[in-house]
């Protein structure tokens, strides 16, 4: 595909044409994996530096009923994406974040 084309709107979604064919299955697929992370604790948080097609609308609710958040930018070198992750990573005076997580981080980058 070329950057320029769209690969799927939101009038797609709401309309459930076949390029939204695959959302019903991924936000079936987030809810069964924030049912978990609901029952052990766990906060589902996505920076994302992409605008379009990270899968963000399928991870709403899994996001909100985990208590997480989401920080969307169209690119990771933006001011307000800095300062987020910045804010976010802080580190306290104990050597630990300062935002209290019952997990691990897996930094994925491309």
């Amino acid at each position: 595909l070329e950057r320029g084309t769209m690969i799927r709107t939101h009038v797609d979604v709401r309309d459930k044409t076949d390029v939204a064919k695959h959302m019903a299955a991924a936000t079936d697929f987030y809810d069964g994996i924030m049912r978990r992370m609901v029952k052990q604790g766990h906060a589902l948080h996505v920076f994302s530096a992409c605008l379009d097609q990270t899968g963000v609308a399928e991870m709403k609710l899994a996001v909100q009923a985990t208590g997480g958040v989401i920080v969307a930018c169209d690119a990771w070198k933006r001011a307000h994406m800095q300062q987020s992750v910045d804010h976010f990573m802080r580190i306290g005076e104990d050597g630990e974040l300062d935002c209290g997580m019952n997990a691990t981080f897996d930094v994925i980058t491309s």
